[in-house]
């Protein structure tokens, strides 16, 4: 099924807006090209120009994004399937 996971729009007097519907998961943040897209898209909107490769910005680490968090991981929180996810996601 096709669906949207962020659009662009320019009006007229050249103010833009960029929408995104993708944060349904905290460590999807860790794939270098879901992060580059949101990157380049705040990029757009402030009028920054875009390297031809987009906007490049490091891999965050598991312990980066868990520091994030506002409340400790759950009982059942995986770390090495969390790390093997990230992992995958980035081939």
């Amino acid at each position: 099924m096709a669906e949207v996971l962020s659009w662009a729009y320019e009006r007229p007097d050249r103010g833009r807006g960029f929408g995104f519907t993708g944060m349904h998961e905290h460590w999807s943040w860790a794939q270098d090209s879901y992060r580059k897209s949101v990157l380049n898209g705040i990029a757009w909107i402030a009028n920054v120009e875009i390297p031809k490769d987009g906007v490049t910005s490091k891999t965050p680490t598991l312990e980066g994004m868990q520091a994030d968090l506002a409340r400790p991981a759950p009982a059942d929180f995986d770390a090495k399937e969390i790390r093997e996810k990230i992992s995958t996601m980035n081939k």
